[in-house]
Order: C-alpha cells, then sequence, then structure tokens
C-alpha cells in the first residue's frame, strides 16, 4: 500500500511541476539563457558531487565508530556505494520545498522564487535523464552486478516483515 502510495504521490509532483514549468520559465525575469545554463549545471554538479560524496565517505565514518563502540566494522562495499550514490532520490522533496515557496511575502514577490524552481526542476531533470540512463551501463560495470542481485533478498524480506509488524505493534 505505502509504496503505491509513494508513487502515486511522487507522480502527482511531477505533473504539478510540468503544469508550471512553462510559467516559471516566463517568470525568471532579468537572466539570460546562459546564466540561467550555468546556474543549473553548478546546481547538477553540486548535487552529484555532494550525494556521491556522502555515499562514498559517511558509510566509512559510521564504520569507524561502530568498530570504536560496538567492535563491529562491517562497511558496505565501495562499489555498492558508488551504486547507491548513482542511484539516489530524484528529487521529489526539493521539488515539494521549491514549490511550497509563496509567491508573495510581506505583500512583494518572494525574492527569485521562478529561478530556485527553475534549478529545481533542472537538477531533477538532469539526474533523472543523465544519471537514469547511464545507471545500466554503471550497474553493468564489473563487481556491481552482483551487489544488485544481492539487493533483491528485500524483495524476500518485506511481506514476512509487514505480516509480524501488527503484532509487534500490539504488544
Amino acid at each position: 500500500f505505502w509504496d503505491v502510495l509513494t508513487y502515486l504521490l511522487n507522480a502527482v509532483l511531477f505533473l504539478l511541476l510540468g503544469a508550471r514549468f512553462e510559467s516559471v520559465v516566463r517568470a525568471v525575469h532579468g537572466v539570460d539563457d546562459a546564466t540561467l545554463a550555468v546556474e543549473a549545471a553548478a546546481a547538477v554538479g553540486a548535487v552529484i558531487l555532494t550525494r556521491m560524496g556522502w555515499n562514498l565517505v559517511v558509510p566509512l565514518l559510521v564504520g569507524k565508530v561502530r568498530a570504536l563502540t560496538r567492535g563491529d566494522a562491517t562497511v558496505t562495499a565501495r562499489r555498492e556505494r558508488l551504486l547507491v550514490g548513482w542511484s539516489g532520490m530524484r528529487g521529489a522533496i526539493s521539488l515539494a520545498a521549491a514549490l511550497s515557496i509563496p509567491l508573495r511575502a510581506s505583500g512583494v514577490p518572494f525574492p527569485d522564487r521562478s529561478l530556485i524552481v527553475f534549478v529545481t526542476f533542472s537538477v531533477i531533470l538532469a539526474t533523472l535523464v543523465f544519471q537514469g540512463a547511464s545507471l545500466p551501463l554503471v550497474i553493468g560495470r564489473p563487481g556491481l552486478a552482483g551487489a544488485v542481485q544481492a539487493g533483491a533478498g528485500e524483495g524476500r524480506a518485506r511481506p514476512p516483515l509487514g505480516a509480524g509488524a501488527p503484532h509487534r505493534l500490539a504488544s
């Protein structure tokens, strides 16, 4: 149920953006196309680099803390962390946040709201198209195909976990 609901809410969010995007582009005043492209490219690069850096570095730090506190130093393989970073979330929350910026604040138009929505949309589009289209190539790299198959166990684990949840919550 929750997977379907999440999928439907994401679909509605992106339909909302698609319906508003033309007006957002028209509303970006005083910024030439080259500047828009540079700002969008900089934001895309920052998002991809941050996501990759986070997924490559933070699990190592968590592993070190676990090793110090519990003696358990299990860390996900670097290739798997790379795959998670490359295939990460695509911006539904960012889009919702950008669209939630009010049109007016204190009676005046919110400064650069349209630019914020435009750059957010550009990041989402770039990560969906560029990263999404290249995902099969990344997965096909040596050492990653097995990692994807190993993660297939999640689908088998969900039904028993879901069946036991009401009993656990009732106790």
